[in-house]
């Protein structure tokens, strides 16, 4: 059960990346970084930290080819599924021993 959770854990921030980190967004465009300093200071964050956070969005959609992102995705929530199989055979297993 334990590594059913993981794998959901590991699985859902994969799709929640491939969700969020979509091409055409402002990353992609070359929108220069939004960092105003009362929300810098705010997450505790530098105005380099900022900026690099930025400079790691526009590598990862760069360097992702055009069928990556849907592959991805279908790996992603093909795995969610077999994680979620795996949590409920491992339930299963716990309820018949009990």
């Amino acid at each position: 059960m334990l590594f059913g959770v993981l794998l959901l854990a590991s699985h859902s921030n994969e799709l929640l990346k491939q969700i969020v980190i979509a091409p055409g967004s402002i990353a992609e465009l070359g929108v220069p970084a939004d960092c105003r300093a009362d929300e810098l200071e705010e997450e505790g964050l530098s105005l380099l930290e900022c900026e690099l956070m930025v400079s790691n969005v526009q590598i990862i959609l760069a360097s992702s080819p055009e069928w990556f992102r849907p592959l991805m995705f279908l790996l992603s929530v093909s795995g969610i599924l077999f994680a979620a199989l795996s949590i409920s055979v491992g339930f299963s297993f716990v309820k018949i021993k009990v």
